[in-house]
């Protein structure tokens, strides 16, 4: 449903054979805070916030009992194929495969392991945080760059030590 000046967002959780999704439209061309989460006190329901207020829930839901990533790769604007939903895809079809990659910019990026409520969305979302029990993942997306040869490091600010690479990295697209 993307056009010229929106595109929209899916958030899905797949876990076995269940799979819940929750889609929201964003403006294009402007900064948007984006916040996405899985609430197993909703019974498993997936909610998307933009900049700190509820735009769109899950109508379905599925109460997982964990969301174990130890042995999977974490990706993020990818444009990697995965299954889906079949409301997203016309006919029978399970697998979606974009047809381009993320075209933008991501500030940070935070992974908690708890339900923010628009309160504590608003207060932090324009904040540097700093390490506390249940952020799992903080990748802040601001690594000078310099002749050192590590430009497509991102370091994960969680306190966990999950720093990665960047796949792709194209230097003059900084």
């Amino acid at each position: 449903k993307a056009t010229s000046k929106s595109a929209d967002i899916v958030f899905e959780v797949n876990s076995g054979p269940a799979t819940i999704s929750v889609s929201a439209s964003f403006d294009k061309g402007k900064f948007n805070h984006v916040a996405a989460c899985y609430d197993k006190s909703k019974e498993g329901q997936l909610r998307i916030y933009k900049d700190a207020s509820f735009v769109a829930s899950s109508s379905n839901l599925w109460e997982l009992n964990s969301l174990s990533f130890n042995d999977r790769t974490f990706n993020i604007g990818t444009g990697s194929a995965f299954r889906t939903e079949e409301s997203f895809l016309h006919g029978p079809e399970r697998t979606f495969t974009p047809m381009q990659t993320l075209s933008g910019a991501i500030d940070d990026f935070r992974f908690f392991h708890n339900v923010l409520d628009e309160e504590k969305l608003k207060a932090n979302r324009q904040k540097n945080i700093y390490a506390q029990d249940d952020l799992r993942l903080y990748f802040k997306f601001n690594v000078p760059s310099g002749t050192f040869g590590l430009d497509d490091i991102v370091l994960d600010h969680s306190g966990n030590s999950l720093h990665s690479r960047v796949t792709n990295f194209i230097y003059t697209l900084k």
